[in-house]
């Protein structure tokens, strides 16, 4: 069981990872670099980050409940784990839409700022 859910895991981090690197292009000398690449990667690393940890929140339950026999103490573990990996996935999608947010109003701002010069 467990060898099961730690290839599945790796073969889901390796996709990830090829695929943010076969999007990735390194640039020239004097070219400027790539806000998107530098995006997508964050983007990426926070990702596999909050599958990382919910993944050994869901291990950990997995490994208590062939522990626990009773059903009280059953039900306290799912409980936890449902709220850790639901505060920890919230938080992810939280801190991106405000820095989502944030990033369109400066890219309104410049442009507002460049389109006043003229």
């Amino acid at each position: 069981m467990w060898e099961l859910l730690i290839a599945a895991l790796g073969i889901v981090a390796l996709i990830a990872i090829v695929r943010y690197l076969a999007s990735a292009r390194p640039t020239k000398q004097g070219e400027e670099r790539d806000d998107s690449v530098t995006e997508r990667s964050r983007v990426t690393a926070g990702f596999l980050a909050v599958m990382a940890g919910d993944g050994a929140i869901i291990g950990g339950v997995i490994v208590g409940l062939t522990k626990v026999s009773d059903s009280n103490q059953t039900v306290a573990l799912l409980t936890s784990a449902f709220t850790a990996v639901t505060a920890i996935t919230t938080a992810y999608f939280g801190i991106r839409a405000v820095s989502n947010t944030a990033q369109q109003a400066m890219k309104e701002i410049t442009s507002s700022h460049t389109d006043a010069q003229r």
